[in-house]
């Protein structure tokens, strides 16, 4: 009896022990194990996941707000003033070209005509007048001179001639007057 009860109880004892500390043991090996590898990799999806969302959100906010930013920028600046610039650089170039262009061929234009017009017109005044002038004074002094010759050519020879034929009849009609008297 005292046999078996010594080697029960011990038996129950050292079966309780070695079954209660493996199980403890190993109860709380798998259980910090389980909990440290669920609780890191839980962690560390959570902290992944979060990080990778937040810094892909952040990045395209912040890289949709400086893309949108510059483009508006650069939009605007573009638009007002390159384009203002351009629009009114080629408008004032090509406002002062053609107006210095238009002045330039309409003064050039209107003082060649005037010169021209006047040159002529003086030129044709001053050759028809000095024409005209020589040709009447020309014609008057040769029609003059011709006029003047022939008409003191013919009164002269006529006059010489009457005077002639009159001396003449005179002088022969009192020889003969004359003679017949003496006779």
């Amino acid at each position: 009896h005292a046999t078996t009860h010594a080697t029960t109880h011990e038996t129950t004892h050292v079966t309780t022990h070695a079954t209660t500390h493996e199980t403890t043991h190993a109860t709380t090996h798998e259980t910090t194990h389980a909990t440290t590898h669920e609780t890191t990799h839980a962690t560390t999806h959570a902290t992944t996941h979060e990080t990778t969302h937040v810094t892909a959100h952040e990045t395209t906010h912040v890289t949709t707000h400086a893309t949108t930013h510059a483009t508006t920028h650069e939009t605007i600046h573009v638009t007002t003033y390159v384009t203002t610039h351009a629009t009114t650089h080629a408008a004032t170039h090509e406002t002062t070209h053609a107006t210095t262009h238009a002045t330039t061929h309409e003064t050039t234009h209107g003082t060649t005509h005037a010169t021209t017009h006047e040159t002529t017109h003086a030129t044709a005044h001053a050759t028809t007048h000095a024409t005209t002038h020589e040709t009447t004074h020309a014609t008057t002094d040769e029609t003059t001179h011709g006029t003047t010759h022939v008409t003191t050519h013919a009164t002269t020879h006529e006059t010489t001639h009457a005077t002639t034929h009159a001396t003449t009849h005179e002088t022969t009609h009192r020889g003969y007057v004359i003679r017949t008297s003496l006779h």
